[in-house]
């Protein structure tokens, strides 16, 4: 049998034992409770990413459609046929247009078949020729003829539509802005440039016909 001695080394070897299980599975509790935790932030941050990039992938999609629809919308109201074409290619000849650049060989392709589909003459044209002469078809305008002494007329405050009730109504050719073309003696051709309908030309008369003499 054991003594009292025994009996309390006994107790206090087997109280050690216990309570160095007990610090272990505190231990144990606290490395579960953070990879826990950091499992968590992980799959928080997996769902935010994920959600970010589905809610950027929905707007680069809605601006796309807006885009496209922009597009054909413009150029249907210019008369220029667009079937057949991609929809990567309708805003690529969209672009060239609206800027006035023209320099797109995609852009001189679909203005010639509308061109020739409304029997307009495309030999020796380039794309500007040819979205002026589609736009004068469209409009059913041709371009108005008037004098030099008509244009002296013109006052630099002059809008969009003053300019065509003091010259007469004739086509206009511009794209992305508003551009009034007239002959003038028969000899010159003579543009008028608006920013919109609503701002001033900023030329007088004399200072059209200046310019439009410069021109080769």
């Amino acid at each position: 049998m054991m003594n009292e001695k025994d009996l309390i080394k006994s107790a206090l070897s087997q109280n050690s034992v216990d309570k160095e299980r007990i610090q272990q599975r505190v231990i144990n509790a606290h490395r579960i409770e953070r990879s826990v935790r950091m499992r968590s932030k992980k799959f928080v941050a997996v769902v935010c990413a994920c959600c970010l990039m589905l809610g950027i992938g929905v707007t680069a999609y809605a601006m796309e459609i807006r885009e496209y629809n922009a597009a054909v919308a413009y150029l249907k109201d210019l008369g220029i046929g667009i079937d057949g074409y991609s929809r990567k290619e309708i805003k690529l000849v969209y672009h060239d247009i609206d800027s006035g650049e023209f320099v797109k060989e995609l852009t001189v392709i679909m203005l010639g078949e509308t061109a020739q589909n409304a029997g307009i003459d495309i030999e020796g044209k380039d794309a500007k020729e040819l979205f002026k002469d589609i736009n004068t078809v469209e409009q059913g305008v041709q371009i108005a003829r008037i004098t030099s002494e008509q244009v002296k007329r013109v006052t630099a405050d002059m809008m969009y539509n003053d300019i065509v009730d003091l010259l007469g109504k004739t086509v206009d050719v511009g794209s992305g802005i508003y551009i009034l073309q007239y002959e003038v003696d028969g000899k010159y051709t003579l543009d008028i440039s608006f920013i919109s309908q609503d701002t001033p030309c900023g030329y007088s008369g004399d200072e059209l016909l200046d310019m439009m003499q410069m021109q080769p």
